[in-house]
């Protein structure tokens, strides 16, 4: 039920802050101990045993139960051409706002994932086995709880107010933009003992920083799912996906090495802190102001429906 999706796609989302809080823990130990393929070759597993699973375990949803303008017989019989679907879509002042936020945090979220164990070991003198795992138990905890957070958070304010779908991750934006930048510009320095490791004393602000970033994700599908009507959902959840994964994702690492590569003459061996700081600073200011953008444009929407 809508009262109740933030929640629930909090739980869904938990699927990639476990697979940061294991992945880098024993990703890292793999790489330190018998190369980075190998890691890359094991991590590859889980998720081919997960999609067996899903393929024999799972059950198809009823679809419509709950949804404001259910799915009407003559809509399951006949597809609607992707084309009409698309056009819809990219009308939609809300979704198109609400992609390109999606877009920014996954430049962010991929990029950071890829260069953050390099940067603990090039500026803080890390290990790669210790970067993985201080990164996935600390970082992938704080990921986890910030995710079941926001979820409840979302749901809680969005029963006063709806728009607290969107506001939610503009507070989650404003609170990791800080402290983001913080983790990144911190000098190395003593580094301090938790769980037994050596932890830079950045780490504090890479906590908060991560429990933060990801609270624009349940907020947002559940969203989406009040947005589109259930038998377009599949194809809307694509369209945004493919925004956040292979525009972001694949963009994200590759800039911020490209970017790292450019500031070597002036910054040498902490030009990848640079690159990390700039473009995590510039892609969280244009995910803000896409959120801001789309709280207008839904504002208007809400208020369509309540006339």
């Amino acid at each position: 039920p809508p009262e109740q999706r933030a929640r629930a796609m909090s739980i869904y989302q938990l699927g990639p802050q476990l697979g940061i809080l294991f992945g880098l823990a024993l990703g890292g130990w793999i790489a330190h101990h018998y190369g980075w393929r190998a890691a890359f070759l094991v991590m590859s597993v889980p998720g081919l045993l997960a999609a067996v699973a899903l393929r024999f375990t799972a059950i198809e949803p009823r679809r419509g139960s709950w949804d404001a303008t259910p799915r009407t017989p003559a809509a399951a019989a006949s597809a609607e051409p992707l084309k009409v679907v698309l056009r819809d879509l990219w009308v939609s002042r809300t979704f198109v706002g609400i992609s390109l936020a999606g877009l920014m945090i996954g430049f962010v979220g991929y990029g950071i994932a890829t260069w953050t164990p390099a940067f603990l070991v090039r500026s803080h003198g890390m290990s790669l086995q210790g970067a993985g795992a201080v990164l996935g138990l600390i970082g992938g905890t704080a990921a986890v709880a910030g995710t079941l957070f926001s979820g409840w958070l979302t749901d809680v304010l969005a029963r006063r107010n709806r728009r607290w779908r969107v506001g939610v991750p503009v507070l989650g934006c404003l609170l990791a933009l800080p402290t983001g930048v913080a983790f990144f510009l911190m000098p190395a320095g003593a580094p301090m003992p938790i769980l037994g490791m050596e932890v830079p004393r950045a780490m504090i602000f890479y906590i908060v920083f991560s429990s933060t970033i990801v609270w624009y994700a349940p907020a947002t599908f559940s969203l989406l799912a009040e947005l589109v009507v259930s038998h377009r959902r599949a194809t809307a959840l694509a369209v945004f996906n493919l925004g956040v994964t292979t525009l972001g994702g694949g963009l994200g690492p590759l800039v911020i090495g490209m970017l790292s590569d450019a500031l070597v003459a002036s910054f040498g061996e902490e030009a990848l802190r640079w690159s990390m700081a700039m473009a995590m600073s510039t892609c969280m200011l244009l995910a803000i102001l896409a959120f801001v953008w789309t709280l207008r444009s839904y504002s208007q929407l809400i208020s369509k429906q309540t006339a």
